[in-house]
């Protein structure tokens, strides 16, 4: 009997490994043209900032930036949920490693009021995904499950070259965010974050604007806003 249905054996085998193998030029397609694309969106936009510095639209372009600022070294993002922005900066940025970071852990709502802290079990699956999304990236990237606090003890000072905070939004939290990481950013670096918002909003309570202010007004950086009209970012550039 074996040997009737060997055939059968061999010939399933050798569809999977074809398919395999077609499925493998497919990614690899789709990774040359989005280089290309990438490759040609940054021309473009490194022409405008021939004329206008600084001038983000948006933070997908903020990797493009860095690599139009020479930054090719280490990056933090210290808040990540799902890993989708991960994802872009890693796509767009060409520097050596991007880590991770975040608890994925819910906090008690009178401690952190926003739509991002979810149930536990959410937490966890969140965790699965971002492991997943940021696998192909190999060694360029680096999770570390920890809180903020906790993580920039792993980073000596002046020793990365951007960090970009999304993690939580109200102003304490921020506030404490930029005293522990504006020190690990080296001179020429950038300092980063999402939800340049301020007050009490469906998503939750912000006090980020409040917070950077207290930043440029105490060390008299400049600001760089992005021009979303929902959640932009914010931006400086350490000296």
């Amino acid at each position: 009997m074996q040997s009737l249905i060997q055939p059968l054996y061999d010939a399933h085998d050798a569809f999977r490994s074809e398919a395999l193998r077609r499925l493998d030029d497919t990614e690899q397609l789709v990774l040359d043209l989005e280089r290309q694309l990438n490759s040609l969106y940054e021309s473009v936009l490194v022409s405008r900032w021939t004329e206008k510095r600084n001038l983000l639209a948006n933070r997908n372009e903020a990797g493009f930036w860095l690599n139009s600022l020479g930054l090719f070294g280490e990056g933090v993002e210290v808040g990540v949920f799902r890993g989708e922005y991960s994802d872009q900066l890693l796509r767009t940025w060409r520097g050596s490693r991007l880590t991770s970071i975040d608890p994925w852990q819910e906090f008690p709502a009178s401690e952190y009021v926003d739509v991002c802290n979810t149930a536990q079990s959410d937490q966890e699956a969140n965790f699965q995904v971002t492991h997943a999304t940021l696998a192909k990236f190999g060694s360029r990237s680096r999770i570390l499950r920890l809180t903020s606090l906790q993580a920039s003890h792993q980073f000596t000072n002046e020793s990365l070259d951007f960090v970009y905070l999304d993690a939580q939004h109200h102003y304490e939290a921020i506030r404490d965010d930029i005293k522990l990481w504006l020190p690990k950013v080296k001179r020429g670096g950038v300092l980063g974050g999402h939800d340049y918002l301020e007050g009490d909003l469906p998503s939750g309570k912000y006090g980020v604007k409040t917070a950077v202010q207290e930043l440029v007004a105490a060390t008299g950086h400049d600001v760089i806003i992005t021009h979303e009209a929902d959640w932009p970012s914010w931006y400086i550039v350490v000296d």
